[in-house]
């Protein structure tokens, strides 16, 4: 619904707006905060109404088991949830010695945006640099962002020089490829329980250390020790306690044995759906 996305968008930005212009115009707030009240309400009413649009299908396919469980919070019937995890292509497995040689180099692979965390992961790498003589960056792979959240976080990475900005093919496995061999490790400090992204698989198939907060599908994705690594709470500081750890002792945490990838192709998830659809088929 166009009007809820715009909304979302103007709530947002409206996270970025300085506080002295909130002292200036506190009419300008009120009216954001009490439009913000109103499409929260809205989102609560579709929340009541989604049992009466679930009976309409025969089967949701959740990606993750942390979305079915939302579902199911939701009162929807759990019968009618199938977990499908997502496949993926083959990536090249990427050797250590085919890394970058000198420092240690952080990725982030996402999107500008206040759900993804970007903020966090800058805030607690830039306390981690300041307490350390290692050379500490960071590659952004993410397009440019138009809400006033992603306009600050391309202010902040064009204003520190340990960070850059770079973009891959997300289509192209070589691109991908080429992108993980620019890195060490791979942190997707979302603040929501995003639903087995993409790019975590991707990184995984690669076997880049990847880095998450303990909750939501990252659960299903991290064995630490194994492919990565969970830090407790999505905060500066959590992150903080084991990006030092990770900074002190680089070659411990980037010797990972990565006996279960927790990847498959996209085969198996096409077999896995043709088998939902063979289920709900009326027998003869």
């Amino acid at each position: 619904d166009l009007s809820k996305k715009l909304a979302l968008k103007l709530f947002l930005a409206s996270t970025e707006i300085p506080s002295e212009f909130q002292k200036l115009y506190p009419e300008v707030i009120a009216k954001i905060a009490a439009k913000t009240a109103r499409k929260r309400r809205i989102t609560e009413t579709r929340l009541a109404n989604l049992n009466q649009d679930f009976q309409k299908i025969d089967a949701l396919i959740a990606p993750s088991q942390s979305l079915k469980y939302f579902f199911v919070r939701n009162g929807l019937p759990e019968n009618q949830i199938f977990h499908v995890p997502y496949g993926t292509q083959p990536g090249t497995k990427i050797r250590r010695s085919e890394r970058p040689l000198d420092g240690i180099v952080f990725g982030f692979v996402g999107k500008l945006t206040f759900d993804k965390g970007l903020d966090i992961l800058i805030e607690a790498l830039s306390q981690v640099r300041s307490q350390t003589d290692r050379n500490v960056s960071l590659i952004v792979y993410a397009g440019n962002d138009k809400s006033g959240f992603g306009q600050q976080m391309t202010r902040k990475i064009n204003a520190l020089p340990w960070i850059s900005q770079r973009q891959f093919n997300g289509r192209d496995t070589r691109s991908i490829d080429e992108a993980h061999r620019q890195i060490h490790f791979q942190i997707a400090p979302s603040r929501w329980t995003d639903n087995l992204p993409n790019a975590v698989l991707e990184g995984i198939e690669r076997q880049t250390p990847i880095i998450a907060p303990k909750y939501g599908s990252f659960l299903e994705m991290v064995d630490e020790g194994v492919n990565g690594w969970l830090y407790p709470e999505n905060t500066v500081g959590e992150l903080k306690q084991l990006l030092d750890r990770i900074v002190r002792n680089p070659d411990r945490f980037a010797r990972l044995p990565f006996d279960d990838s927790k990847t498959r192709l996209p085969q198996a998830e096409a077999e896995d759906i043709r088998q939902i659809y063979q289920q709900l088929l009326p027998s003869s």
